[in-house]
């Protein structure tokens, strides 16, 4: 028998959070562009302080895909 209250067994496990040396190495980027990104405003991640950054692995993948652009091939 689960010795945890029953409301903490079902909260969903949170996800792990990237530093900016696996936030770039997940967008292939270097570390510097990231920091400028980020004091822009223009990549989404969790602020906890003034220096403390962080970045959920699913919102970076999901602002990837936002920022795909499709390539059309015609067909011959």
């Amino acid at each position: 028998m689960s010795t945890e209250s029953p409301s903490v067994a079902h909260r969903p496990r949170p996800r792990p959070l990237l530093g900016y040396r696996e936030a770039a190495q997940l967008l292939g980027i270097p570390r510097g562009t990231l920091y400028a990104w980020v004091s822009e405003g223009r990549i989404p991640h969790i602020r906890f302080s003034g220096r403390m950054v962080r970045f959920d692995t699913a919102e970076l993948e999901a602002w990837i895909e936002c920022h795909r652009v499709g390539v059309c091939i015609e067909e011959r």
